[in-house]
Parts: C-alpha cells; structure tokens; sequence
C-alpha cells in the first residue's frame, strides 16, 4: 500500500482528535498529527524522524485519550456516545496492539521493515479507518474549540 494512502487518514484523524482542543493548540497538534505521518509511514525514507516514534507513538495514544476528556466537558446532554468511543477506542489499541495487528512498532527499524509487510500495512489501514471512524463520533459532537472558558461574574457587594 502506498505511503500517500494513509496520509489523508492522518490528517482527518488529526482533525477530528484535536479540533475539540483549544484553539491555540489545534494547528501545533495537526503539525503532531503530519510528523506522526512520518513516523509511520516514511519511517524508510526519513529514518532520523522515525527514531522518535516510539516517544511520539504514546504521546498519540495519550492526547487521543485525552480528547475523550475534553468532548466528555464540552457535551451537553448525554455522555453515552464519549463513554462508547473511548471503549471502542481502548478497544482498537488493546486488539491492534496486542494482536499485532497494524499498531506501529516498537523502535525505527522493526517499523521500516513492517513498511514492506503487506499483511501489516492492510491492518494499519484497517486501525486507521476505525479510529477515523471511532474520533469522528466523538470529535464532531461538540463545537471546535475547547470548553469554553466560563465566565466570570463579579462578586456580589
């Protein structure tokens, strides 16, 4: 599968991850999200960048977990749909993860030569689509932007 397949599932996954965060950290996060990209998939061709994927790998894991946090503030109304992303979303890392089944590797050189596994690059199309499928549940379900910061009423005299 060509590198440039995956490209447009980062950049949406980026965005429906990191579009509930505050404004001023949205276009730094999408930079996270492309040098992800890298890590990933032109682990090959940039293997300096790809040296830092297992830093960067747990980073993602955490600030895509924490987005689950920022739509659970930010929702009005029922929860039920941020409790049922992030179940599906440890769901997807503990099967990918733990069957091996298309999550990154462990260090530069196990990720170029997973690269050239056929059967590793399809089940990492396959995690991409459901995370894409999982962060648009929840991503799209409060307005960009972060939880807005409240108010502050003055005191009464």
């Amino acid at each position: 599968i060509h590198p440039g397949l995956f490209f447009p599932f980062h950049l949406a996954i980026s965005y429906f991850a990191f579009r509930v965060y505050p404004s001023a950290l949205f276009m730094p996060l999408m930079a996270f999200g492309l040098v992800q990209f890298v890590v990933e998939h032109l682990a090959d061709v940039f293997p300096q960048v790809a040296a830092a994927g297992p830093i960067l790998v747990p980073i993602a894991v955490g600030l895509f977990g924490y987005h689950y946090r920022l739509v659970y503030c930010a929702s009005t109304g029922s929860k039920t749909h941020v409790w049922i992303g992030l179940a599906l979303y440890i769901m997807t890392l503990g099967i990918s993860k733990g069957g091996e089944l298309g999550f990154p590797k462990d260090t530069a050189a196990e990720q170029i030569d997973a690269l050239q596994d056929h059967t590793y690059n399809f089940h990492h199309l396959i995690l991409h689509i459901v995370l894409c499928s999982v962060l648009c549940m929840t991503g799209m379900s409060v307005p960009a932007g972060g939880v807005p910061a409240p108010a502050i009423k003055p005191k009464p005299n």
